[in-house]
């Protein structure tokens, strides 16, 4: 199942940064966002989902205000999506969509593969 890159709580965090004009630069706004992005994932292993989610959606809001730069900056961004997600996509609202980062793939591997040889040496005993 695929899920949009914003994450819900960078989501939430958003909508209480905007409302009003409390914000005029958009530059000092992403960066406070990021802050509370790193912050509240300081205790969490990096790479990790949440991090990883919201970064991607705070460079895709970033992208669409640096004007003429905008389709060469989507291309790039879409291939570092493409390195960083599995089946990434668009979809008809513009969201990004996604599958599972890469990481979390590799994990799961490493996982299968050590439960795999620690059931193989105990078969052997």
């Amino acid at each position: 199942m695929h899920a949009v890159i914003e994450s819900e709580a960078l989501h939430q965090m958003s909508q209480s940064f905007t409302k009003g004009s409390e914000w005029q630069s958009t530059a000092v706004h992403t960066e406070v966002l990021l802050q509370h992005v790193l912050e509240a994932s300081a205790h969490l292993p990096v790479p990790n989902r949440f991090r990883t989610e919201s970064v991607c959606a705070l460079l895709h809001t970033q992208i669409g205000a640096l004007g003429r730069y905008e389709p060469i900056l989507r291309q790039l961004q879409a291939d570092i999506y493409a390195s960083i997600f599995e089946g990434v996509s668009e979809a008809r609202n513009g969201a990004v969509l996604h599958g599972k980062p890469y990481f979390e793939v590799a994990r799961e591997l490493q996982n299968k593969v050590c439960c795999s040889y620690v059931a193989h040496l105990r078969s052997r005993s």
